[in-house]
């Protein structure tokens, strides 16, 4: 029974949590991701890239680093909701400018769906960080060699 929680650690134990979620005590260790859960299911997605981009700096003192969104963002691309896990990566774009991985699992997530020239685009962003980043070269150079041909 994992409600409100993501992969993560128990704050008191597995049972004393379970109740607290039960009675509506809990705060989650990974409380950004679920407030950004929450913006989304109450703004939708038309939206939430505007409300998010509010509240980005509310959002960077809650979420310890970019592997939390990233996660949550896989979560939803990976279940059938593509176009909020797109959001969610691009708001932990936004909450991280300054880290390749973050413009990597973006770029990667759109170039499964075959947006070709966003994924570039994410991909050249990751190489202005680290231009010799393997992935992100190789990565852009398959898909450029896709659209040539």
């Amino acid at each position: 029974m994992e409600v409100k929680r993501i992969t993560e650690e128990p704050l008191s134990s597995l049972e004393a949590d379970i109740l607290d979620i039960l009675k509506g005590n809990y705060k989650p260790n990974y409380y950004g991701v679920s407030s950004v859960d929450e913006l989304l299911k109450e703004a939708g997605l038309e939206k939430f890239d505007k409300k998010s981009r509010k509240l980005i700096s509310e959002l960077k003192g809650t979420i310890k680093n970019r592997y939390e969104l990233n996660t949550y963002a896989k979560v939803l691309f990976y279940s059938d909701r593509k176009k909020q896990g797109l959001a969610v990566f691009e708001l932990n774009t936004l909450l991280f400018p300054d880290e390749v991985g973050t413009y990597l699992s973006l770029a990667n997530s759109l170039g499964v769906l075959r947006y070709h020239s966003e994924a570039i685009i994410q991909y050249e962003k990751a190489l202005e960080i680290d231009p010799e980043n393997e992935e992100a070269l190789r990565s852009r150079d398959y898909i450029k060699s896709k659209i040539s041909n």
